[in-house]
């Protein structure tokens, strides 16, 4: 699911595992996970990125006032940080 969400292939997508401790998160949060789908763990995942990238960062920093701006200009300065460009 990650794989296609992501439109990463197989070796990245356990690259991005191994790099955040993905599986030992589904080991240690197992019981919750568990019944909730699959989705939810890629949400989390997806949130965990978010958190470790310049883009959180730069939303506490009160200089830049991206904090000001909506979600939608704040998804896109993720994606561009995310993609590189």
């Amino acid at each position: 699911m990650a794989q296609s969400r992501w439109n990463m292939s197989a070796a990245d997508c356990s690259e991005l595992f191994r790099k955040y401790d993905i599986l030992e998160f589904i080991s240690e949060c197992y019981d919750s996970l568990h019944l909730n789908s699959y989705a939810c763990v890629v949400d989390d995942i997806e949130l965990l990125r978010f958190t470790q990238s310049r883009i959180y960062d730069a939303l506490f920093d009160f200089d830049t006032e991206i904090w000001k701006e909506g979600p939608d200009y704040l998804v896109s300065l993720y994606d561009q940080c995310a993609s590189g460009k």
